[in-house]
């Protein structure tokens, strides 16, 4: 009889009969399935320890090797253990059907079967396995991303039971991480970390929101992080997250000391430069006293003190006959005139000088300020 197919999966029969191996073959490859035949206990076992299939059809009564210990091996087995067995058996006692089950089996079915009974609690299995695999395959990634992380971190029921570790928690906690499984956190953690967690733990998993934290612990800083879990819109749990952070810490400890060494570093710069720009400006004053001395020697030859010296020379030279000087000779007849009018620019020319004099004596005044090294003077008596 042909039914509905299934996705393709791998069976494995376990029959001592060749007429039940032949009619089970039939059946299943009919409907898509992978078969492969067995005819004893012991071959059985071989075989799924050589290439695992997606199930197990197994018959109770075997001469070599009743299936109840089949059964058992392979649940003993961490390789074997998860694929799903179905019981094939003309044996009415239903504590032993009983007792199979409990030892692991997952169904049933008596001789002589229905062919359509039998092929939907197959594909009931098939899909149990499907989901297995896709459970463990999820597990196994969730567990490699926690492995990958370099923080600890710990998922917890709301109970406090850890579900879930890393490699770096289990180091932490001093345990090996298969038997963090199944353990209270509680029960794990060092004191201090308990006193700490704790009431944080249960704040999430009231309020549904994350909390995130620093604590110091023997001289070394965590940055630890909560997460609610939800499942089914109910806060199912909590994700732990801790990062040792004390090279961190002591990164930007180094680093503020090297900025405020920087900043003292630019402020004696910028006091050197202030140096600078003084030196600069006396620099700039001494160039004005400079340039103000020699205005003022140029201005004092150009008073006309010169010209009155040689114009008194020459009076005194003719005082004799002075009058006919004056009046004869063709130098003297200028005397007269260029005394006159030296007279008139006197007086502007004095004042020019008393100009030049004030603007180098402040010059000197100003130089005298910006010196760092100036000191109060005495004054010195008119």
């Amino acid at each position: 009889m042909t039914g509905t197919k299934s996705p393709t999966a791998t069976l494995l029969v376990v029959d001592d009969s060749p007429t039940v191996r032949a009619a089970l073959h039939r059946l299943f490859t009919a409907n898509g399935y992978d078969v492969t035949l067995c005819a004893s206990g012991r071959e059985s076992l071989t075989r799924l320890r050589s290439k695992p299939v997606d199930v197990v059809i197994l018959d109770l009564v075997m001469d070599d090797m009743r299936g109840e210990d089949v059964l058992r091996q392979m649940k003993a087995d961490p390789k074997l253990a998860e694929i799903p067995v179905l019981l094939l058996t003309a044996v009415s006692d239903r504590a032993e059907l009983v007792a199979c089950l409990d030892m692991g089996a997952e169904d049933f079915i008596v001789k002589p079967w229905d062919q359509r009974e039998l092929l939907g609690r197959l594909r009931a299995m098939v899909r149990l396995k499907r989901a297995l695999d896709a459970t463990r395959s999820s597990a196994a990634q969730s567990q490699a991303l926690l492995n990958a992380l370099v923080q600890m971190a710990v998922l917890i029921d709301r109970s406090g039971r850890i579900l879930a570790g890393n490699q770096q928690a289990a180091q932490f906690l001093g345990q090996d991480l298969a038997d963090l499984q199944g353990r209270r956190l509680a029960d794990v953690l060092p004191l201090p970390w308990k006193q700490q967690w704790g009431p944080k733990i249960d704040e999430v998993l009231q309020s549904g929101r994350p909390v995130r934290f620093e604590e110091t612990h023997d001289d070394r800083v965590f940055d630890t992080s909560l997460y609610p879990v939800e499942e089914a819109e109910q806060i199912a749990g909590c994700a732990i997250v801790s990062d040792d952070i004390t090279q961190r810490k002591r990164a930007e400890q180094e680093l503020a000391e090297l900025n405020r060494r920087l900043i003292d570093a630019s402020r004696q710069a910028g006091i050197a430069e202030i140096a600078t720009d003084v030196l600069h400006n006396v620099g700039n004053a001494l160039s004005r006293i400079n340039v103000s001395s020699g205005l003022v020697q140029e201005k004092l030859q150009t008073l006309g003190v010169e010209d009155l010296r040689r114009a008194a020379e020459l009076i005194e030279k003719h005082r004799d006959h002075l009058a006919d000087y004056c009046t004869q000779d063709e130098r003297g007849r200028h005397l007269p005139n260029f005394l006159i009018e030296l007279s008139r620019h006197m007086p502007t020319r004095s004042r020019l000088f008393w100009t030049k004099s004030t603007s180098c004596a402040r010059a000197c005044s100003e130089s005298t300020k910006l010196s760092p090294h100036s000191r109060p003077t005495r004054a010195v008596p008119a």
